[in-house]
């Protein structure tokens, strides 16, 4: 049972104050409730903030001493590399460039025992380094044995310039390598990531008014801008945040304003050096919130609007629901009609374009609804004039049309069909209906059907000829006989005995094409027996693999495993036909490797058997003359083979066609259907 609003106008006001009340109570909670959201939330981010610049500062330490380690390592990688280059080769200053630029190496120096260079690269100024007048010890003990190598972390040369040396024995005790970099590099990352940096970066952020490190005694670091702030000794805030070891935020002023103060323990080395104070502008907060409240209060003020619009609406929306509802069951009573019809149907508007595409007209056309609607239906079909054109340039409906015609899924069918128009109220055409049907299976059932009756008349004619005949030609071949046997020229004998051996040869030749003629009139009854169709048809292959490699033809067989009704002599008749042509195209073609595929296989209810080859093909004026009865292109043939073909695969119950190239090849296609039949000729 179907509910029905109904609401008296009368009650209108009523509702509508209630409505508000409730509304404004609803947004006063919605407004406390988001004030709090967004100081908890600026809460969360001062807290992360605080953590990150705790660990930052600890990594800064940390990062600095790794990259002199690095650094440190790199320089005695490369001073190894040298040394055992010097063992295999002389080096050159070219060498030395090399490494120096592939590794960003300032200086790279092969000096003697007392220390002056023997070789060095060029592509970076000369520097004087007393190595053995510094570092005196550390020489004798390379030049002793004790260890290879050893780093200076901080060399002056004759300018002043620091620099990281590591100093590596050279090979046979003759000197030292001498790498080094300059220690400028390391004072420069140090500033670009000291905790100095890291504040003021941090403190360039908008919304944040100060970031500082402070402790009893006073600032320690801190932002620009940032001159006083209250001392830890009398800031009880303070106090408690670095005795309790724990994050505290509050509202402070700072330069005339309040900000947003989160305080943390700072900490190094596990203990309280100070704390970290970071005071973030309220000013995006203010405006969040003035606009938070704006925002709510116009939504509250439109929902109200909204309300009392719907309240008013619904005595409209009950008529309008009652019209919907009667119009969705028009609609889908008409959509079932139109889906469930087994003709295509297609409705365009006046300029060609598709408006509606039944289920039917999907499955002639090979294109989904989706994909035809909003087309222009020229481009369904390919045409000299699609069935809707030719009604719209007309103007008139087309009573009937039928045309062979190729869809854009690419096949060629033959379509009819007829079309009628409807009009607007200005008289002008609105739409074209057009009603179509496949008649593609039909026209070539009917084209079957006339190639087998011409058939059957032509082999009933041949077999009254081949019967008269066989009479007589016994006559023939007796006499010839008895003249083999009973007479004796006196001279020529030998032209006479061969006389009679071709005689009768071509009595024989002839006896066989009659009783071929006689079979073609008079097909034996099928004898049909379930057949496992994987068995049949590889062995029907393996008889023809002798063949296969004597003419040099590649012969494959695919076949799936499942049963068939079929007889199994005349069946196979006709596959040794098919085959027999297939070898004689494919071997025929000397350009390419012969190959020939036969393939068995069930699908949508029917035995499926294809021959294929890849010989030359068959002309395009021939192919509808193949199964004519004494039609052949093969000067010794008789035009039987594919007649008896078609004549095995009518007489099952199915068909057979055939697709050729003159470039791929031709496939022949047997289809029978899959049911139980009798054991008789039907």
């Amino acid at each position: 049972m179907k509910f029905k609003l109904v609401v008296k106008p009368g009650y209108l006001i009523p509702i509508t104050l209630t409505f508000a009340v409730v509304l404004a109570a609803v947004t006063a909670f919605d407004i406390y409730q988001s004030y709090r959201d967004i100081y908890q939330a600026k809460s969360d981010e001062a807290v992360s903030l605080l953590r990150a610049v705790q660990k930052s500062g600890e990594n800064v330490y940390l990062s600095s001493m790794e990259v002199e380690n690095l650094t440190a390592d790199k320089l005695l990688n490369n001073a190894y590399l040298i040394y055992k280059l010097e063992e295999n080769k002389n080096l050159s200053e070219r060498d030395l460039n090399k490494i120096s630029e592939t590794n960003n190496i300032a200086h790279i120096y092969l000096l003697t025992r007392a220390g002056r260079p023997e070789l060095r690269n060029s592509n970076n100024p000369y520097c004087e380094m007393d190595i053995p007048g510094n570092y005196p010890a550390e020489t004798d003990s390379i030049f002793n044995g004790k260890y290879d190598y050893f780093t200076a972390p901080s060399l002056s040369d004759q300018s002043g310039n620091q620099h990281m040396v590591v100093v590596h024995k050279r090979p046979g005790n003759k000197g030292l390598i001498a790498l080094s970099v300059e220690s400028k590099y390391f004072l420069e990352f140090r500033k670009k990531i000291g905790i100095g940096q890291l504040f003021q970066r941090i403190a360039d952020e908008r919304e944040i008014e100060y970031i500082v490190i402070q402790d009893s005694t006073g600032i320690i670091t801190a932002s620009r801008g940032v001159e006083q702030l209250s001392p830890v000794s009398s800031d009880s805030f303070l106090r408690k945040s670095m005795n309790e070891k724990i994050i505290s935020t509050r509202k402070v002023p700072f330069k005339g304003k309040e900000v947003f103060e989160a305080v943390k323990p700072f900490v190094m080395e596990g203990e309280i050096a100070g704390v970290i104070r970071i005071g973030f502008s309220l000013e995006s907060i203010s405006r969040m919130i003035d606009r938070m409240i704006l925002r709510s209060v116009l939504i509250s003020v439109l929902l109200l609007l909204v309300g009392i619009v719907v309240i008013t609406l619904l005595v409209n929306q009950q008529s309008y629901s009652l019209l919907k509802d009667e119009y969705t069951k028009v609609q889908t009573h008409t959509g079932k009609i139109l889906e469930s019809m087994s003709d295509g149907v297609i409705v365009a508007g006046a300029s060609g374009k598709i408006n509606i595409f039944n289920k039917a007209a999907e499955k002639i056309f090979g294109i989904s609804v989706s994909e035809a609607t909003g087309r222009d239906c020229s481009a369904i079909v390919k045409s000299a004039e699609s069935l809707i054109t030719s009604t719209l340039r007309t103007k008139s409906p087309v009573e009937y049309w039928e045309d062979l015609v190729q869809t854009t899924a690419g096949r060629q069918a033959i379509i009819a069909g007829s079309t009628s128009l409807i009009y607007n109220s200005a008289g002008e055409i609105d739409s074209v209906i057009a009603v179509v049907r496949d008649l593609t299976i039909q026209r070539s059932l009917e084209g079957m059907q006339k190639r087998q009756e011409r058939l059957t008349a032509m082999g009933e004619l041949a077999g009254n000829v081949a019967h008269e005949i066989k009479n007589p030609l016994n006559l023939i071949s007796i006499t010839a006989q008895r003249l083999e046997k009973e007479f004796e020229p006196m001279g020529d004998k030998a032209e006479y005995h061969a006389l009679i051996k071709d005689m009768k040869e071509e009595i024989r030749r002839v006896t066989e094409i009659i009783n071929q003629f006689l079979k073609f009139a008079r097909p034996p009854k099928l004898r049909l027996r379930r057949t496992e169709m994987k068995d049949y048809i590889e062995a029907i292959c393996g008889a023809f693999q002798g063949a296969a490699l004597q003419k040099n033809v590649k012969l494959r067989c695919i076949s799936e495993s499942f049963e068939a009704d079929i007889d199994q002599d005349q069946m196979k008749q006709a596959l040794i036909n098919l085959l027999q042509n297939a070898f004689d195209a494919a071997a025929s073609e000397a350009s390419r490797q012969g190959e020939i595929c036969v393939e068995s296989y069930a699908s949508n209810g029917h035995l499926t058997i294809g021959v294929k080859d890849n010989g030359s093909g068959i002309k395009e004026e021939d192919i509808n003359k193949i199964f004519n009865l004494y039609f052949t292109t093969k000067a010794e043939g008789t035009g039987l083979g594919l007649s008896i073909v078609n004549q095995i695969v009518t007489g099952h119950g199915g068909s057979i066609k055939v697709e050729s190239n003159t470039e791929k090849g031709t496939t022949f296609l047997i289809e029978i259907p899959l049911y139980e039949q009798d054991n008789t000729n039907n």
